[in-house]
């Protein structure tokens, strides 16, 4: 089985999986399980229902306009309703895909294909989830610091130390060039074929880079993703109001 069938389908396997775990947690292979359910749905509350909606119209636009600043910064000529028609199209990708990257892909192609920069597009794209990234891994971690007494888990330390770790070597690996030229170096000219593919990372290294001569954009797109977590935790909120939860928000 060639390798990208076998990745495939070890995706596919897993996500099965865990879809086959949650419906049985949740007890939908029952027909009381199932019932419940469907009463649910049934005494759903309309408004904070239509209110969960208009979060994710926003969730989306807010993410799509942080991508909007990110290229126009890098002089990429694309409006915001574009970039947002691209954005929901790569959203449609993540939900279909057994992988949450595939929607950037898309994003990237149809960026790059649209203004004729690539590796500008691809930056974009690449900044715009790292900052994300990065202030989700903050937030978790001030979350966890004040509410320790709730958050005291193993796991979840080890894996925010994992996340903050991964965030600091990505951000090493594109500012420092000495692990990339030492890599080329040892492998490139052992490998002729994978000097095209160096040539590319390069490239993608350096639009990235590139965001360093505006300061103002990361900003931006730091306090655009707090705007984002802060409308998220919202929506969640909210959605689960809308079926009768009496959860508060803080």
């Amino acid at each position: 089985m060639p390798k990208n069938s076998t990745l495939r389908f070890v995706r596919i396997a897993g996500t099965t999986a865990l879809l086959v775990y949650v419906v049985h947690k949740a007890g939908l292979f029952s027909a009381d399980g199932r019932r419940d359910l469907l009463d649910t749905f049934v005494h759903v509350k309309p408004p904070f229902l239509l209110a969960s909606i208009g979060f994710g119209l926003l969730l989306n636009l807010s993410s799509a306009f942080k991508w909007y600043m990110l290229s126009r910064s890098r002089g990429l000529a694309v409006n915001l309703w574009r970039l947002f028609a691209y954005y929901m199209v790569g959203q449609f990708f993540n939900l279909v895909l057994p992988s949450s990257i595939g929607g950037d892909v898309v994003r990237m192609h149809q960026l790059g294909r649209y203004t004729g920069r690539y590796a500008d597009a691809v930056a974009s794209v690449f900044v715009e989830r790292f900052t994300g990234l990065a202030t989700l891994v903050v937030l978790a971690m001030v979350a966890v610091v004040v509410n320790l007494h709730l958050f005291n888990l193993p796991w979840l330390t080890i894996g925010l130390a994992i996340g903050s770790i991964g965030i600091a070597l990505i951000c090493w690996l594109i500012i420092d060039e000495r692990p990339f030229r030492l890599t080329q170096k040892l492998l490139a000219r052992r490998v002729p074929l994978l000097q095209k593919l160096f040539a590319k990372i390069e490239k993608f290294r350096q639009a990235v880079l590139a965001y360093q001569s505006d300061p103002g954009a990361l900003w931006g797109a730091l306090i655009n993703s707090l705007i984002f977590y802060f409308l998220a935790v919202m929506n969640v909120w909210v959605s689960a109001l809308a079926f009768g939860s009496k959860n508060n928000y803080i």
